[in-house]
């Protein structure tokens, strides 16, 4: 793992791919201001250190998730 310190001295943790790994509960905090901001993917996701498809897995996993509470 390697550790990848921001401008806003935030650590993110990505592997030898590049991959950005963060706890669940950031993760969540990562969506739910993602949500509030009203901002489009891919702007958010270079806002924050990600890759819009991280972001967009991210979500997407977050929405069935919900989805297969509710059934």
């Amino acid at each position: 793992m390697t550790d990848v310190i921001e401008a806003d001295g935030n650590v993110i943790k990505t592997d030898g791919k590049g991959r950005v790994r963060m706890p669940a509960d950031q993760r969540e905090k990562l969506l739910e201001e993602f949500e509030r901001s009203g901002i489009s993917g891919p702007p958010f996701a270079a806002v924050v250190g990600v890759k819009y498809q991280t972001l967009a897995g991210w979500a997407r996993k977050r929405r069935q998730g919900s989805q297969a509470k509710v059934l």
